[in-house]
């Protein structure tokens, strides 16, 4: 995360009457401009491959990121502050399973934070403030294949989505020194595979998906005029599914998630199952197959 501190102040004194100098009715003159962003969206790609004898399996993900802030100014005798934060996102990962199949996880950032200070004694003020941010990741993995007699195969897939805006607003006629802010923090995970495999008797595939969220959201405002405001939220959801046919044997489970929450809130989603099957060569066929699913809402954790 990059931090930019910018302070401007310009001051002059201007005496009036028999040459006698009132410190506080001079014109100090302050001007702040300043812009930062970021993004990450086509440098966070990953993308596997998995063959066996059993079959193929192909998994992948992208991932975005982005965030930007903005700051104005404008003060006539007093100080202006801006204190502006911007992150990006990125960080995407891809591999094989231990069997026929692959897993992927991303995870995607993105944050800004406008701080504005504006104190005016006894003359004008100013300052405006403005973010913008987004994450959104995703990713897939399928894959299985032909053994045994038989078919086994599976499909992971999960989302999440995020955005938020902001506003922030100073102002001074006379007097008072306001404040105005806030910040907003969107971190998305996200992880998925399959796993198909053959035994000495039969053939199975095991499926995840699972999305954590943690935002954070915040607004503060104090003093004359002082305004902040702080909006956005995210979506996350997920799909898995499994199916495992052997010689008159059929197992197959399915399973997903989905949650939407504004900012101030966080999200855990899973999708976790398995299909199997065994022929045993003497009319005895099984099969079994299960699922769990998980979605939660919660407060954002105490950093």
């Amino acid at each position: 995360m990059k931090k930019l501190l910018i302070i401007a102040l310009s001051i002059s004194l201007i005496a009036f009457g028999s040459g006698m100098a009132f410190a506080g009715w001079g014109i100090p003159i302050g001007k702040i401009d300043t812009n930062v962003g970021s993004s990450n969206s086509d440098k966070s790609k990953a993308f596997d491959f998995s063959f066996s004898p059993l079959g193929i399996a192909v998994g992948g993900g992208s991932i975005n990121g982005g965030a930007e802030a903005q700051a104005d100014g404008k003060i006539v005798n007093g100080t202006i502050n801006a204190d502006i934060m911007a992150a990006g996102g990125g960080n995407s990962q891809s591999g094989k399973t231990s069997d026929l199949g692959t897993w992927t996880r991303n995870l995607a950032l993105t944050g800004a934070k406008v701080d504005l200070d504006a104190s005016a004694r006894f003359g004008i003020g100013g300052v405006v403030g403005s973010a913008s941010g987004s994450a959104e990741q995703c990713s897939l993995n399928t894959g299985g294949g032909i053994a045994n007699g038989g078919l086994t195969a599976g499909l992971a897939t999960q989302e999440s989505a995020g955005g938020f805006s902001g506003d922030a607003l100073v102002g001074v006629i006379f007097r008072g020194s306001p404040e105005a802010g806030f910040g907003a923090k969107i971190q998305m995970d996200g992880y998925s595979a399959t796993n198909s495999f053959k035994t000495a008797d039969g053939l199975g595939t095991h499926v995840i998906a699972e999305t954590i969220v943690q935002s954070l959201g915040g607004s503060y405002a104090n003093g004359f005029l002082a305004c902040a405001d702080v909006n956005g939220g995210f979506s996350a959801s997920g799909n898995v599914s499994t199916l495992t046919v052997q010689k008159g044997a059929f197992a197959s489970a399915s399973g997903s998630y989905s949650g939407a929450a504004s900012l101030g809130k966080t999200y855990t989603g899973s999708a976790a199952g398995y299909s199997e099957t065994a022929n045993y060569g003497n009319g005895v066929n099984q099969a079994w197959a299960g699922m769990q699913v998980t979605s939660t809402i919660t407060n954002t954790p105490a950093p």
